[in-house]
């Protein structure tokens, strides 16, 4: 999970693998490559936390990368939300979890 290197892009001649976090759980979406890559409609999400862009049915950079504890979302976002978390987790393997960023930087975010 590394916001530095945006999902889907090709890096000396070899195509990245497409993350994104949902509540800091870390997807490996490549397989989605139409949907989370550098054309698709939600290309937006590729490197980023989408708790709240998901839960608020969102493409708009301001809900992105979000805190997903202090989100104050509605009962019917938070059903969407866990919709989507549902999904992703039937769809895509879960590869690690977000690290507290507040501790690094972010181009050295990582996974455990």
């Amino acid at each position: 999970y590394q916001r530095r290197v945006r999902g889907g892009q090709t890096v000396d001649g070899k195509e990245m693998p497409i993350y994104i976090a949902v509540k800091g759980r870390v997807y490996d979406v490549t397989r989605g490559r139409d949907f989370y890559g550098p054309k698709g409609p939600y290309h937006i999400f590729a490197g980023h936390e989408v708790s709240l862009a998901l839960a608020k049915h969102s493409i708009e950079e301001v809900h992105l990368d979000n805190d997903y504890n202090n989100m104050s979302l509605s009962p019917m976002e938070k059903e969407s939300l866990e919709e989507w978390i549902i999904s992703y987790e039937m769809k895509y393997k879960h590869i690690g979890d977000v690290v507290n960023t507040n501790r690094v930087t972010e181009s050295e975010a990582i996974i455990q």
